[in-house]
Protein backbone atom coordinates (compact mmCIF):
# COMPACT_ATOMS: atom_id res chain seq x y z
CA UNK A 1 0.00 0.00 0.00
CA UNK A 2 2.84 2.40 0.82
CA UNK A 3 4.48 1.63 -2.52
CA UNK A 4 1.34 2.51 -4.42
CA UNK A 5 1.01 5.79 -2.50
CA UNK A 6 4.65 6.67 -3.19
CA UNK A 7 4.23 5.88 -6.89
CA UNK A 8 1.05 7.97 -7.09
CA UNK A 9 2.61 10.97 -5.35
CA UNK A 10 5.72 10.71 -7.53
CA UNK A 11 3.59 10.61 -10.67
CA UNK A 12 1.57 13.64 -9.56
CA UNK A 13 4.78 15.53 -8.69
CA UNK A 14 6.30 14.84 -12.11
CA UNK A 15 3.07 15.85 -13.84
CA UNK A 16 2.92 19.15 -11.94
CA UNK A 17 6.58 19.83 -12.78
CA UNK A 18 5.99 19.26 -16.50
CA UNK A 19 2.91 21.48 -16.57
CA UNK A 20 4.64 24.30 -14.72
CA UNK A 21 7.72 24.05 -16.92
CA UNK A 22 5.55 24.36 -20.03
CA UNK A 23 3.89 27.49 -18.61
CA UNK A 24 7.08 29.14 -17.34
CA UNK A 25 9.26 28.63 -20.43
CA UNK A 26 7.51 31.35 -22.54
CA UNK A 27 7.87 33.79 -19.65
CA UNK A 28 11.59 33.07 -19.43
CA UNK A 29 11.97 33.62 -23.18
CA UNK A 30 10.05 36.90 -22.90
CA UNK A 31 12.33 38.02 -20.10
CA UNK A 32 15.43 37.31 -22.22
CA UNK A 33 14.07 39.25 -25.19
CA UNK A 34 13.07 42.19 -22.99
CA UNK A 35 16.55 42.24 -21.45
CA UNK A 36 18.10 42.36 -24.93
CA UNK A 37 15.72 45.20 -25.84
CA UNK A 38 16.93 47.24 -22.87
CA UNK A 39 20.42 46.83 -24.29
CA UNK A 40 19.27 48.25 -27.63
CA UNK A 41 18.87 44.97 -29.56
CA UNK A 42 15.49 45.19 -31.29
CA UNK A 43 16.13 42.34 -33.73
CA UNK A 44 14.93 39.44 -31.58
CA UNK A 45 11.39 38.14 -31.63
CA UNK A 46 9.34 35.59 -29.78
CA UNK A 47 7.59 32.49 -31.06
CA UNK A 48 3.89 32.45 -30.24
CA UNK A 49 2.53 29.01 -29.42
CA UNK A 50 -0.82 29.96 -27.91
CA UNK A 51 -3.13 32.94 -27.73
CA UNK A 52 -3.56 33.04 -23.97
CA UNK A 53 -2.26 35.96 -21.92
CA UNK A 54 1.36 34.92 -22.39
CA UNK A 55 0.88 34.53 -26.14
CA UNK A 56 -0.75 37.95 -26.39
CA UNK A 57 2.17 39.46 -24.49
CA UNK A 58 4.58 37.81 -26.94
CA UNK A 59 2.65 39.24 -29.89
CA UNK A 60 2.81 42.71 -28.32
CA UNK A 61 6.57 42.41 -27.81
CA UNK A 62 6.99 41.33 -31.45
CA UNK A 63 4.89 44.28 -32.67
CA UNK A 64 6.94 46.68 -30.56
CA UNK A 65 10.17 45.33 -32.06
CA UNK A 66 8.88 45.85 -35.62
CA UNK A 67 8.18 49.57 -35.09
Amino acid sequence: MTGISFFGLSFIGILIYLILRKRIRPLEESRKVLESMTGGDLTKGLQVFSMDEIGEMSVSINLFNKK
